[in-house]
């Protein structure tokens, strides 16, 4: 049995030539930051700014930039990656499964990704032992439909910048859905 826990990549399927149902199209532009010790403590910020959420700060941020007045980037550590929301069109076959984000991918503000990895991962291994392939399929569908069902809640939830292209994107890809090839 092989089980694909390759992530994003999603490397065994992309090989079968397996496809994803695209359900956004976001992007995360992400680096690093040596910070004073005291600045943001042990919590996780996020603020959402005209220009989407924000885990680090921009002059457009009111909460989480003051706190990093005194962070030095690392540049080196500076990346951009696609962060789309997805489903594998087909998640079990013949003798191979799909977990995690090969499986499917959140939103990274959902923060599921390491608790459905796990999940998704005890599924497949139940669904080895019992021979029940189809119950894993079907978890990682009805979790994906409940999870655009919270995003959709959460992203509605912000009315301040509608207008604004990252908002007007989310709000226009609510409930547009297509499948895209990997190869």
């Amino acid at each position: 049995m092989l089980i694909d826990a390759t992530g994003r990549r999603a490397v065994s399927l992309r090989a079968m030539g397996g496809t994803h149902h695209f359900d956004d199209c976001q992007t995360l532009i992400w680096a690093r930051f040596c910070l004073p010790s005291a600045s943001l403590g042990h919590s996780t910020w996020l603020e959402a700014a005209p220009s989407g959420w924000w885990y680090a700060a921009l002059p457009s941020t009111t909460l989480i930039a003051p706190r990093l007045k005194q962070a030095r980037l690392q540049p080196e550590s500076f990346q951009i990656t696609a962060s789309r929301s997805y489903r594998a069109a087909r998640v079990v076959g013949e003798n191979w499964q799909t977990v995690g984000d090969a499986a499917c991918a959140f939103d990274p503000l959902s923060s599921a990704g390491i608790f459905k990895a796990l999940v998704n991962g005890q599924d497949a291994a139940r669904a080895i032992c019992d021979e029940a392939a189809g119950s894993h399929a079907k978890r990682i569908h009805q979790d994906y439909e409940t999870y655009l069902i919270k995003r959709a809640e959460l992203y509605q939830a912000e009315q301040r910048w509608a207008e604004m292209p990252f908002w007007a994107l989310l709000a226009a890809a609510q409930g547009a859905q297509g499948s895209v090839n990997l190869a």
